[in-house]
Protein backbone atom coordinates (compact mmCIF):
# COMPACT_ATOMS: atom_id res chain seq x y z
CA UNK A 1 0.00 0.00 0.00
CA UNK A 2 0.76 3.52 -1.02
CA UNK A 3 1.48 5.90 1.76
CA UNK A 4 2.37 8.89 -0.10
CA UNK A 5 0.61 8.00 -3.45
CA UNK A 6 -1.75 11.26 -5.30
CA UNK A 7 -5.09 10.03 -3.84
CA UNK A 8 -3.48 10.21 -0.22
CA UNK A 9 -2.09 13.56 -1.05
CA UNK A 10 -5.52 14.93 -2.42
CA UNK A 11 -7.35 14.31 0.49
CA UNK A 12 -10.80 13.94 -1.12
CA UNK A 13 -10.00 17.37 -3.00
CA UNK A 14 -10.20 16.48 -6.57
CA UNK A 15 -9.45 19.76 -8.02
CA UNK A 16 -6.79 22.64 -6.56
CA UNK A 17 -10.08 25.45 -7.71
CA UNK A 18 -11.86 24.05 -5.19
CA UNK A 19 -9.57 25.45 -2.41
CA UNK A 20 -8.77 28.52 -4.31
CA UNK A 21 -10.69 32.07 -4.54
CA UNK A 22 -11.38 32.84 -8.30
CA UNK A 23 -9.46 35.95 -7.88
CA UNK A 24 -6.46 34.13 -6.83
CA UNK A 25 -6.81 31.34 -9.32
CA UNK A 26 -4.02 32.93 -11.99
CA UNK A 27 -1.29 33.35 -9.55
CA UNK A 28 -1.90 30.07 -8.16
CA UNK A 29 -2.30 28.70 -11.93
CA UNK A 30 1.53 30.38 -12.33
CA UNK A 31 2.73 28.92 -9.70
CA UNK A 32 1.51 25.43 -10.66
CA UNK A 33 3.14 25.64 -14.24
CA UNK A 34 6.47 26.85 -12.64
CA UNK A 35 6.50 23.66 -10.29
CA UNK A 36 5.34 21.31 -13.69
CA UNK A 37 8.18 22.85 -15.48
CA UNK A 38 10.55 21.65 -12.48
CA UNK A 39 8.59 18.53 -11.60
CA UNK A 40 9.46 17.81 -15.85
CA UNK A 41 13.21 19.29 -15.33
CA UNK A 42 13.71 16.42 -12.39
CA UNK A 43 12.63 13.80 -14.97
CA UNK A 44 14.84 14.32 -17.37
CA UNK A 45 17.66 14.40 -15.05
CA UNK A 46 17.22 10.71 -14.54
CA UNK A 47 16.09 10.04 -18.83
CA UNK A 48 19.28 11.63 -19.80
CA UNK A 49 21.88 12.00 -16.86
CA UNK A 50 20.51 8.40 -15.51
CA UNK A 51 20.28 6.28 -18.24
CA UNK A 52 23.73 6.44 -20.03
CA UNK A 53 24.68 5.88 -16.56
CA UNK A 54 23.45 3.11 -15.77
CA UNK A 55 25.08 1.20 -19.34
CA UNK A 56 28.42 0.69 -19.51
CA UNK A 57 29.88 2.62 -22.24
CA UNK A 58 27.43 5.60 -22.40
CA UNK A 59 29.04 7.71 -19.31
CA UNK A 60 29.50 10.87 -22.14
CA UNK A 61 26.36 10.77 -22.72
CA UNK A 62 25.76 11.79 -19.52
CA UNK A 63 28.12 14.51 -19.66
CA UNK A 64 25.55 17.06 -20.60
CA UNK A 65 23.53 16.91 -17.26
CA UNK A 66 26.62 16.61 -15.06
CA UNK A 67 27.68 19.83 -16.55
CA UNK A 68 24.41 21.57 -15.75
CA UNK A 69 24.79 19.52 -11.94
CA UNK A 70 28.00 21.09 -11.48
CA UNK A 71 27.28 24.69 -12.66
CA UNK A 72 24.75 24.75 -9.42
CA UNK A 73 27.52 23.43 -7.42
CA UNK A 74 27.04 20.59 -6.89
CA UNK A 75 29.65 17.26 -7.43
CA UNK A 76 29.18 15.24 -10.55
CA UNK A 77 27.10 11.81 -10.48
CA UNK A 78 28.82 8.62 -10.46
CA UNK A 79 28.31 6.28 -13.61
CA UNK A 80 28.71 1.91 -14.41
CA UNK A 81 31.73 2.83 -16.30
CA UNK A 82 33.31 4.25 -13.43
CA UNK A 83 33.34 0.85 -11.10
CA UNK A 84 29.91 1.97 -9.49
CA UNK A 85 26.90 -0.50 -9.14
CA UNK A 86 23.83 0.26 -10.63
CA UNK A 87 21.71 0.66 -7.53
CA UNK A 88 24.46 3.43 -6.20
CA UNK A 89 24.35 5.05 -9.48
CA UNK A 90 20.66 5.06 -9.55
CA UNK A 91 19.71 6.13 -5.71
CA UNK A 92 22.69 8.96 -6.41
CA UNK A 93 20.45 10.53 -9.79
CA UNK A 94 17.44 9.57 -7.81
CA UNK A 95 18.71 11.51 -4.38
CA UNK A 96 19.64 14.52 -6.49
CA UNK A 97 16.40 15.20 -8.43
CA UNK A 98 14.53 14.74 -5.15
CA UNK A 99 16.89 17.35 -3.60
CA UNK A 100 16.61 19.99 -6.17
CA UNK A 101 12.45 19.60 -6.49
CA UNK A 102 12.32 19.25 -2.86
CA UNK A 103 13.90 22.79 -3.33
CA UNK A 104 11.20 24.00 -5.58
CA UNK A 105 8.67 22.59 -2.75
CA UNK A 106 9.56 25.03 -0.23
CA UNK A 107 9.84 27.72 -2.61
CA UNK A 108 6.35 27.29 -4.15
CA UNK A 109 5.22 26.97 -0.44
CA UNK A 110 7.04 30.19 0.46
CA UNK A 111 5.04 31.76 -2.52
CA UNK A 112 1.83 30.16 -1.54
CA UNK A 113 1.86 31.33 2.00
CA UNK A 114 2.64 34.79 1.03
CA UNK A 115 -0.47 35.29 -1.20
CA UNK A 116 -2.65 33.14 1.64
CA UNK A 117 -1.56 35.90 4.37
CA UNK A 118 -2.36 38.65 2.02
CA UNK A 119 -5.75 37.14 1.31
CA UNK A 120 -6.12 35.36 4.81
CA UNK A 121 -10.09 37.29 4.86
CA UNK A 122 -10.68 35.92 1.15
CA UNK A 123 -9.36 32.57 1.45
CA UNK A 124 -11.36 31.86 5.03
CA UNK A 125 -8.73 29.25 6.50
CA UNK A 126 -5.47 29.36 8.02
CA UNK A 127 -2.44 30.81 5.53
CA UNK A 128 -0.03 27.78 6.61
CA UNK A 129 -2.40 25.21 5.92
CA UNK A 130 -3.91 26.72 2.93
CA UNK A 131 -0.43 26.82 1.55
CA UNK A 132 0.47 23.23 2.40
CA UNK A 133 -2.86 21.56 0.82
CA UNK A 134 -2.19 23.93 -2.31
CA UNK A 135 1.70 22.20 -2.59
CA UNK A 136 0.41 18.76 -1.50
CA UNK A 137 -2.35 19.13 -4.80
CA UNK A 138 0.95 19.89 -7.19
CA UNK A 139 2.83 16.89 -5.75
CA UNK A 140 0.15 14.94 -6.63
CA UNK A 141 -0.69 16.22 -9.79
CA UNK A 142 2.95 15.72 -11.49
CA UNK A 143 3.32 12.15 -9.16
CA UNK A 144 2.57 10.47 -12.86
CA UNK A 145 5.69 11.25 -13.84
CA UNK A 146 7.93 9.33 -11.74
CA UNK A 147 6.74 5.42 -13.36
CA UNK A 148 7.34 7.15 -16.65
CA UNK A 149 10.97 8.25 -15.76
CA UNK A 150 11.46 5.40 -13.89
CA UNK A 151 11.10 3.29 -17.02
CA UNK A 152 13.09 5.50 -19.03
CA UNK A 153 15.78 5.67 -16.53
CA UNK A 154 16.47 1.49 -16.96
CA UNK A 155 15.36 1.17 -20.81
CA UNK A 156 15.05 3.14 -23.83
CA UNK A 157 10.79 2.36 -24.98
CA UNK A 158 10.35 0.32 -28.15
CA UNK A 159 8.11 2.03 -30.67
CA UNK A 160 5.26 0.13 -32.14
CA UNK A 161 2.66 2.36 -33.59
CA UNK A 162 0.12 -0.81 -33.52
CA UNK A 163 -0.56 -0.35 -29.85
CA UNK A 164 -0.72 3.35 -29.13
CA UNK A 165 -1.97 2.19 -25.09
CA UNK A 166 2.00 0.55 -25.41
CA UNK A 167 3.22 3.90 -25.99
CA UNK A 168 1.37 5.85 -23.37
CA UNK A 169 1.70 3.40 -20.53
CA UNK A 170 4.36 1.45 -21.36
CA UNK A 171 2.85 -1.77 -19.75
CA UNK A 172 4.99 -4.44 -21.28
CA UNK A 173 8.11 -2.86 -19.65
CA UNK A 174 9.90 -4.83 -16.53
CA UNK A 175 12.28 -4.21 -13.84
CA UNK A 176 15.74 -5.06 -13.63
CA UNK A 177 16.53 -7.06 -10.39
CA UNK A 178 19.09 -4.47 -9.17
CA UNK A 179 16.16 -2.59 -7.83
CA UNK A 180 15.60 -4.61 -4.88
CA UNK A 181 19.44 -4.34 -3.97
CA UNK A 182 21.70 -2.64 -2.08
CA UNK A 183 21.99 0.56 -1.45
CA UNK A 184 18.22 1.03 -3.14
CA UNK A 185 17.00 -2.30 -1.45
CA UNK A 186 18.25 -5.37 0.95
CA UNK A 187 19.71 -7.75 -1.13
CA UNK A 188 23.17 -7.85 -1.61
CA UNK A 189 24.62 -7.09 -5.16
CA UNK A 190 25.14 -9.76 -7.70
CA UNK A 191 26.53 -8.67 -11.39
CA UNK A 192 25.46 -11.64 -12.72
CA UNK A 193 21.21 -11.46 -11.80
CA UNK A 194 21.37 -7.64 -11.72
CA UNK A 195 20.05 -6.82 -15.05
CA UNK A 196 17.39 -10.06 -15.19
CA UNK A 197 13.93 -8.93 -15.00
CA UNK A 198 11.05 -9.24 -12.88
CA UNK A 199 7.77 -10.52 -12.95
CA UNK A 200 5.18 -8.64 -13.63
CA UNK A 201 3.20 -7.59 -10.29
CA UNK A 202 6.59 -7.45 -8.33
CA UNK A 203 7.65 -4.79 -11.47
CA UNK A 204 4.08 -2.73 -10.76
CA UNK A 205 4.61 -3.10 -7.18
CA UNK A 206 8.65 -1.41 -7.93
CA UNK A 207 7.02 1.49 -9.70
CA UNK A 208 5.05 2.26 -6.71
CA UNK A 209 8.03 2.02 -4.47
CA UNK A 210 9.91 4.58 -6.07
CA UNK A 211 6.71 6.96 -6.64
CA UNK A 212 6.32 6.33 -2.53
CA UNK A 213 9.73 7.32 -1.70
CA UNK A 214 10.30 10.15 -4.17
CA UNK A 215 6.86 11.95 -3.19
CA UNK A 216 7.81 10.85 0.93
CA UNK A 217 10.62 13.15 0.51
CA UNK A 218 9.15 16.00 -1.12
CA UNK A 219 6.53 16.01 1.85
CA UNK A 220 8.92 15.72 4.38
CA UNK A 221 10.41 19.17 3.02
CA UNK A 222 7.03 20.72 2.49
CA UNK A 223 6.08 19.12 6.24
CA UNK A 224 9.73 21.24 7.30
CA UNK A 225 8.79 24.81 5.50
CA UNK A 226 5.45 24.06 7.30
CA UNK A 227 6.25 23.51 10.68
CA UNK A 228 9.21 26.86 10.43
CA UNK A 229 6.55 29.15 9.45
CA UNK A 230 4.16 27.77 12.18
CA UNK A 231 7.28 28.74 14.56
CA UNK A 232 8.16 31.59 12.39
CA UNK A 233 4.63 33.37 12.95
CA UNK A 234 4.02 32.35 16.53
CA UNK A 235 7.23 34.63 18.17
CA UNK A 236 5.51 37.53 16.31
CA UNK A 237 4.71 39.71 19.26
CA UNK A 238 2.08 42.67 19.16
CA UNK A 239 2.46 46.10 20.59
CA UNK A 240 -0.92 48.31 20.57
CA UNK A 241 -1.96 48.78 17.10
CA UNK A 242 -1.41 51.72 15.15
CA UNK A 243 -3.79 54.76 13.83
CA UNK A 244 -4.07 56.14 10.74
CA UNK A 245 -2.15 58.89 12.15
CA UNK A 246 1.30 58.50 13.15
CA UNK A 247 1.08 55.13 11.77
CA UNK A 248 5.08 55.51 10.58
CA UNK A 249 6.38 57.97 13.32
CA UNK A 250 9.43 58.06 12.59
CA UNK A 251 11.08 60.70 10.07
CA UNK A 252 12.76 59.26 6.99
CA UNK A 253 16.27 58.08 7.56
CA UNK A 254 19.04 60.34 6.66
CA UNK A 255 20.90 59.55 3.26
CA UNK A 256 24.56 59.28 3.89
CA UNK A 257 26.92 61.60 1.20
CA UNK A 258 28.12 59.91 -1.35
CA UNK A 259 32.28 60.13 -0.65
CA UNK A 260 34.26 61.73 -3.61
CA UNK A 261 37.57 61.60 -4.81
CA UNK A 262 39.81 64.74 -3.10
CA UNK A 263 39.55 67.82 -5.58
CA UNK A 264 36.20 66.43 -7.09
CA UNK A 265 33.62 68.52 -7.55
CA UNK A 266 30.52 67.13 -6.04
CA UNK A 267 28.51 67.18 -9.16
CA UNK A 268 24.23 67.41 -7.53
CA UNK A 269 21.54 66.47 -10.43
CA UNK A 270 20.19 70.61 -11.42
CA UNK A 271 17.49 69.64 -12.39
CA UNK A 272 14.28 66.99 -11.84
CA UNK A 273 15.20 64.95 -15.12
CA UNK A 274 18.86 64.60 -13.95
CA UNK A 275 17.53 63.57 -10.36
CA UNK A 276 15.47 61.26 -12.29
CA UNK A 277 17.67 59.66 -14.11
CA UNK A 278 20.54 59.37 -11.69
CA UNK A 279 17.51 57.27 -9.97
CA UNK A 280 17.19 54.88 -12.94
CA UNK A 281 20.87 54.56 -13.47
CA UNK A 282 21.36 53.11 -10.22
CA UNK A 283 17.84 50.94 -10.21
CA UNK A 284 18.69 49.40 -13.62
CA UNK A 285 22.06 48.65 -12.17
CA UNK A 286 20.39 46.38 -9.18
CA UNK A 287 18.18 45.03 -12.25
CA UNK A 288 21.57 43.75 -13.97
CA UNK A 289 23.39 42.52 -10.56
CA UNK A 290 19.68 40.91 -9.89
CA UNK A 291 19.86 38.91 -13.32
CA UNK A 292 23.93 38.24 -12.88
CA UNK A 293 22.95 36.68 -9.12
CA UNK A 294 20.70 34.01 -11.03
CA UNK A 295 17.34 35.50 -9.53
CA UNK A 296 16.06 34.00 -12.91
CA UNK A 297 17.21 30.79 -12.71
CA UNK A 298 15.91 30.40 -9.12
CA UNK A 299 13.24 32.91 -9.12
CA UNK A 300 14.47 35.02 -6.77
CA UNK A 301 13.62 38.45 -8.63
CA UNK A 302 12.23 40.99 -5.75
CA UNK A 303 8.74 41.48 -5.58
CA UNK A 304 6.62 43.39 -3.31
CA UNK A 305 3.33 42.89 -1.56
CA UNK A 306 0.70 44.93 -0.43
CA UNK A 307 -2.57 44.95 0.42
CA UNK A 308 -5.10 48.36 1.21
CA UNK A 309 -7.99 45.92 2.20
CA UNK A 310 -9.94 47.44 4.83
CA UNK A 311 -9.09 46.00 8.48
CA UNK A 312 -6.51 43.54 7.23
CA UNK A 313 -5.46 40.75 9.11
CA UNK A 314 -1.32 41.26 9.71
CA UNK A 315 1.53 39.87 11.74
CA UNK A 316 3.78 42.45 13.30
CA UNK A 317 6.89 43.45 11.69
CA UNK A 318 8.47 46.51 13.41
CA UNK A 319 11.87 47.96 12.29
CA UNK A 320 12.11 52.26 11.61
CA UNK A 321 8.92 51.52 13.36
CA UNK A 322 7.45 50.45 10.25
CA UNK A 323 4.06 48.24 10.20
CA UNK A 324 3.61 45.95 7.13
CA UNK A 325 2.52 42.35 6.32
CA UNK A 326 4.83 39.45 8.07
CA UNK A 327 5.28 37.39 5.04
CA UNK A 328 9.27 37.39 4.91
CA UNK A 329 11.17 34.41 5.58
CA UNK A 330 13.32 36.08 7.83
CA UNK A 331 10.16 38.37 9.72
CA UNK A 332 11.02 37.24 13.23
CA UNK A 333 15.20 38.69 12.90
CA UNK A 334 14.37 42.07 12.24
CA UNK A 335 15.39 44.15 15.19
CA UNK A 336 13.43 45.73 17.33
CA UNK A 337 13.59 49.15 18.85
CA UNK A 338 15.39 50.08 21.95
CA UNK A 339 11.96 51.11 24.04
CA UNK A 340 9.61 48.60 22.19
CA UNK A 341 7.69 46.37 24.38
CA UNK A 342 8.62 42.29 23.02
CA UNK A 343 7.12 40.91 26.23
CA UNK A 344 3.59 40.63 24.65
CA UNK A 345 2.95 37.34 23.03
CA UNK A 346 1.24 37.14 19.61
CA UNK A 347 -1.93 34.94 19.63
CA UNK A 348 -2.27 35.18 16.16
CA UNK A 349 -3.13 37.78 12.71
CA UNK A 350 -4.22 40.67 14.63
CA UNK A 351 -6.80 43.30 12.60
CA UNK A 352 -5.99 46.43 11.77
CA UNK A 353 -8.88 49.06 12.38
CA UNK A 354 -7.57 51.60 9.65
CA UNK A 355 -5.46 50.99 6.85
CA UNK A 356 -2.85 53.34 6.20
CA UNK A 357 -3.34 55.74 3.05
CA UNK A 358 -0.62 54.63 1.35
CA UNK A 359 -0.83 50.72 2.00
CA UNK A 360 0.78 48.02 3.82
CA UNK A 361 4.17 46.91 1.94
CA UNK A 362 6.46 43.80 2.50
CA UNK A 363 9.22 42.78 -0.17
CA UNK A 364 10.36 39.41 -0.37
CA UNK A 365 13.84 38.15 0.61
CA UNK A 366 15.06 38.31 -3.12
CA UNK A 367 18.71 36.88 -3.80
CA UNK A 368 20.07 38.09 -0.85
CA UNK A 369 19.82 39.95 2.22
CA UNK A 370 22.23 42.54 1.44
CA UNK A 371 20.55 43.02 -2.29
CA UNK A 372 17.38 43.75 -0.24
CA UNK A 373 18.44 46.43 2.02
CA UNK A 374 20.30 48.53 -1.02
CA UNK A 375 17.46 48.23 -2.87
CA UNK A 376 15.20 49.57 0.40
CA UNK A 377 17.76 52.08 0.64
CA UNK A 378 17.68 53.32 -2.76
CA UNK A 379 13.66 53.25 -3.09
CA UNK A 380 13.99 55.27 0.39
CA UNK A 381 15.94 57.99 -1.44
CA UNK A 382 13.55 57.77 -4.73
CA UNK A 383 10.61 58.64 -1.92
CA UNK A 384 12.18 61.46 -0.34
CA UNK A 385 12.86 62.99 -3.75
CA UNK A 386 9.41 62.53 -5.14
CA UNK A 387 8.28 64.61 -1.83
CA UNK A 388 6.89 62.16 0.46
CA UNK A 389 5.04 63.85 3.33
CA UNK A 390 5.87 63.98 6.91
CA UNK A 391 5.42 60.94 8.81
CA UNK A 392 5.04 58.66 6.14
CA UNK A 393 7.61 56.16 5.38
CA UNK A 394 9.61 57.38 1.65
CA UNK A 395 9.77 53.39 1.19
CA UNK A 396 5.70 53.04 1.53
CA UNK A 397 5.70 56.06 -0.37
CA UNK A 398 7.21 54.74 -3.17
CA UNK A 399 6.06 51.35 -3.63
CA UNK A 400 2.48 53.24 -3.87
CA UNK A 401 3.47 55.40 -6.00
CA UNK A 402 4.80 53.13 -8.27
CA UNK A 403 1.81 50.79 -8.28
CA UNK A 404 -0.08 54.00 -9.26
CA UNK A 405 2.08 54.04 -12.27
CA UNK A 406 2.05 50.40 -13.60
CA UNK A 407 -1.72 50.26 -13.27
CA UNK A 408 -1.65 53.65 -14.83
CA UNK A 409 -0.15 51.70 -17.57
CA UNK A 410 -1.43 49.00 -17.92
CA UNK A 411 1.87 46.98 -16.65
CA UNK A 412 1.49 43.13 -16.79
CA UNK A 413 3.94 42.76 -13.97
CA UNK A 414 1.04 43.36 -11.23
CA UNK A 415 -0.08 39.57 -9.92
CA UNK A 416 -3.37 38.47 -8.43
CA UNK A 417 -4.20 42.54 -8.65
CA UNK A 418 -7.74 42.34 -7.31
CA UNK A 419 -7.74 46.50 -6.05
CA UNK A 420 -7.06 45.94 -3.11
CA UNK A 421 -4.17 43.74 -2.95
CA UNK A 422 -1.55 42.24 -4.88
CA UNK A 423 1.80 41.37 -5.78
CA UNK A 424 4.66 43.62 -7.66
CA UNK A 425 6.94 41.13 -9.56
CA UNK A 426 10.33 42.38 -10.98
CA UNK A 427 10.40 45.27 -8.50
CA UNK A 428 14.04 46.53 -9.46
CA UNK A 429 12.81 46.25 -13.19
CA UNK A 430 9.48 48.58 -12.57
CA UNK A 431 11.24 50.79 -10.19
CA UNK A 432 13.80 51.59 -13.40
CA UNK A 433 11.02 52.23 -15.47
CA UNK A 434 9.22 54.38 -13.35
CA UNK A 435 11.84 56.45 -13.15
CA UNK A 436 12.63 56.84 -16.90
CA UNK A 437 8.78 58.05 -16.96
CA UNK A 438 9.40 60.63 -14.35
CA UNK A 439 12.44 61.78 -16.00
CA UNK A 440 10.26 62.15 -19.65
CA UNK A 441 7.73 63.94 -17.63
CA UNK A 442 10.27 66.41 -16.32
CA UNK A 443 11.51 67.28 -19.53
CA UNK A 444 8.21 67.97 -20.79
CA UNK A 445 6.90 70.19 -17.75
CA UNK A 446 7.81 74.01 -18.28
CA UNK A 447 10.57 75.63 -16.52
CA UNK A 448 10.20 77.71 -13.37
CA UNK A 449 9.92 80.92 -14.57
CA UNK A 450 9.27 80.53 -17.57
CA UNK A 451 4.94 81.43 -19.47
CA UNK A 452 5.78 79.17 -22.69
CA UNK A 453 4.59 81.04 -25.64
CA UNK A 454 2.29 83.21 -23.66
CA UNK A 455 2.73 86.72 -23.99
CA UNK A 456 3.47 88.59 -20.30
CA UNK A 457 0.83 90.57 -19.29
CA UNK A 458 1.55 94.16 -18.90
CA UNK A 459 1.45 95.62 -15.05
CA UNK A 460 -1.76 98.02 -15.06
CA UNK A 461 -1.43 100.93 -13.65
CA UNK A 462 -3.81 101.08 -10.56
CA UNK A 463 -6.18 104.80 -11.01
CA UNK A 464 -5.68 106.14 -7.34
CA UNK A 465 -9.73 107.19 -7.30
CA UNK A 466 -10.29 103.68 -7.42
CA UNK A 467 -7.79 102.29 -4.87
CA UNK A 468 -9.31 104.78 -2.71
CA UNK A 469 -12.38 103.59 -2.67
CA UNK A 470 -10.93 100.18 -2.30
CA UNK A 471 -9.58 101.48 0.89
CA UNK A 472 -12.96 102.55 2.20
CA UNK A 473 -14.89 99.19 1.80
CA UNK A 474 -12.19 96.83 2.99
CA UNK A 475 -13.05 99.62 6.17
CA UNK A 476 -16.59 99.48 6.33
CA UNK A 477 -17.23 95.84 5.35
CA UNK A 478 -20.32 95.80 7.86
CA UNK A 479 -22.51 98.47 6.43
CA UNK A 480 -25.50 97.99 3.39
CA UNK A 481 -25.07 99.13 -0.03
CA UNK A 482 -26.89 102.31 0.28
CA UNK A 483 -24.67 103.39 3.23
CA UNK A 484 -21.90 102.68 1.14
CA UNK A 485 -22.91 104.97 -1.57
CA UNK A 486 -23.63 107.40 1.17
CA UNK A 487 -19.75 107.56 2.17
CA UNK A 488 -18.76 107.70 -1.43
CA UNK A 489 -20.77 110.99 -2.01
CA UNK A 490 -18.99 112.73 0.97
Amino acid sequence: MQLWSPARLRNGIHNWEEITPESLRKAVAALRREFATNAWKAGEIMRQGCHPALHKGMADQARTINEGIKNMGYPALPAVDEGQTEPSTFVAYFDRSVDLLGREVHRTFSELLAISLAHSALIGRDAVEWATVETKLMIADESHRIPLWTKSTCDVQPYDPSRADELIYWTKWRAPQWFFMEPFANRPYDCATAWDRMEEHESKHLLEVVEDRFNQRLIMALEKAADESHVRLAKQVSPSLPSTTGVFAKAAPQVAAVPVNKGERVNVPRSKAELWQDFHEKFQALTDEELKQGAARRDRFLRAYYTYTKHPEVFRVQNEARWGLALAADSDKLPNEPKTNIGIVAQGPFCLLHTPAYGLWLLSDGTSESFRERFQTLATRAGVALGCPTGIEPLDFWLHNLLFDLRQNGSKVLSADDGDAGIILYLCETSATCCSRLERRALQAPKSGSHGNKTPRARVRTNPEVAKRRAIVRANRGIGAREMCQVFDR
